[in-house]
């Protein structure tokens, strides 16, 4: 049953004839990558999340844990919340550990897929090559624009992740206080926004 999610099927070899890439558009090409390396992908992708998640909420189970010790002294919540945090550290140091290897596996496939493209289009294209695109041109696609593809991919995980824990923070706050939630769905963004100009 669970086979299919072991790390040598989500990182096999991909099959020796590379299908033809959708290349109606850049968003399509990056769809058929997306889907290319949709295993890895998909693994890293939730484990991002996971990862992010148990980040956004340790300071409310510390806050919890010092506001149940300075009111009852040591006590059977703090023993609970202190107990529960050591499981989300050590579901977090494996979550983490899967990012790292599911991402560079989707970053391999992704990278490794474009240099099959560039070369399987060389190959067919022949000594005309050089009458339409510059040696230069070929060997930058292959030694940085794939590397580039492949780190886009290897990244993704970890926006999804940043996004879903930013959502869960901001729901942690409204539900603390609407003001300060308010403050970090409009005023973060907008900080990071000016921040990047």
């Amino acid at each position: 049953m669970f086979s299919s999610l072991s790390p040598s099927a989500m990182l096999a070899s991909p099959p020796t004839t590379l299908p033809r890439p959708d290349t109606r558009s850049t968003g399509t090409l990056l769809g058929w990558f997306a889907r290319r390396a949709a295993g890895p992908l998909a693994v890293a992708c939730v484990a991002g999340v996971v990862a992010n998640v148990i980040q956004a909420v340790v300071p409310a189970f510390l806050g919890a844990a010092l506001d149940s010790g300075i009111e009852h002294g040591l006590n059977a919540r703090v023993w609970a919340i202190g107990l529960t945090l050591l499981a989300l550290f050590c579901v977090y140091a494996v979550a983490d550990t899967m990012i790292s290897y599911f991402g560079v596996g989707a970053w391999m496939r992704v990278s490794f897929d474009v240099d099959r493209l560039v070369a399987r289009q060389v190959s067919a294209t022949g000594t005309h090559l050089t009458e339409e695109v510059s040696t230069g041109e070929v060997a930058a696609i292959v030694a940085s624009d794939a590397q580039y593809l492949g780190n886009f991919f290897q990244r993704l995980p970890q926006l999804a992740g940043a996004v879903v824990s930013f959502l869960v923070v901001a729901v942690l706050m409204l539900a603390t206080s609407v003001r300060l939630g308010l403050v970090v769905l409009i005023g973060m963004p907008l900080v990071a926004w000016v921040v990047t100009l």
